[in-house]
């Protein structure tokens, strides 16, 4: 008996990680490149090539901006757009932030899908426009910081709704820290994903499960 539990766990623990491993998407992971992320004349940060943070490889990115709310780099999403609309989907990306590096009291990181409003070409498909996802505090450990911004039901629905046709469809990585004299914003960003959150990989995991069982 005790065998067989132990068998159904370790058969859960594997479908888990099959079920995340097949579908989750690759946005960056910063090996030999920015891997599409860059800056232009609407952001107000910069970002280079580190191997700092570093969580996927050896390869990170590193972010600099004024203190305050500022925009500071973005990357086309095109490819992923679909996926995207699937509920339940988050981005996700490890941090890495040094106390040292910001003399503000706080600092955030926030994601925001930039997409086309259908005003600019009159169909209504692709009426996404501007959508900021949750701020998340950095801990400032100097150690990696696990992130996540769900996508709201209602953008996911949008996103759905959208079609090839679509103009531009961006993410972008936003600094906000306290916008106090001689302030910046400054971490390390890897591994940056598009994954199904924890309760809809559970669900999958589970229906893979009862298959395994079915089969025995």
């Amino acid at each position: 008996m005790m065998g067989r539990k132990t068998y159904s766990l370790f058969s859960l623990v594997l479908v888990l990680g099959l079920v995340s491993s097949s579908y989750g998407v690759l946005i960056a992971d910063f090996e030999g490149s920015l891997d599409g992320f860059y800056t232009d004349t609407w952001t107000e940060g910069t970002v280079s090539q580190s191997t700092i943070g570093a969580t996927s490889g050896t390869g990170s990115m590193l972010c600099e901006a004024p203190g305050g709310w500022k925009q500071v780099a973005k990357t086309d999403i095109r490819s992923i757009r679909e996926f995207l609309g699937t509920p339940g989907v988050e981005i996700t990306a490890d941090v890495t932030s040094f106390a040292a590096d910001m003399t503000g009291g706080w600092a955030e990181v926030m994601m925001v899908i930039n997409a086309q409003n259908y005003d600019d070409d009159g169909d209504p498909s692709n009426n996404i426009g501007w959508n900021q996802l949750n701020l998340v505090a950095m801990d400032r450990s100097g150690v990696p910081q696990a992130m996540s911004w769900p996508i709201p039901a209602d953008l996911s629905a949008k996103i759905a709704g959208s079609n090839d046709g679509i103009d531009w469809f961006e993410l972008l990585i936003i600094s906000n820290t306290e916008d106090a004299a001689g302030s910046v914003g400054k971490f390390y960003i890897d591994n940056i994903n598009a994954v199904p959150e924890p309760a809809t990989i559970a669900l999958l995991g589970m229906g893979g499960l009862a298959l395994l069982r079915r089969r025995r």
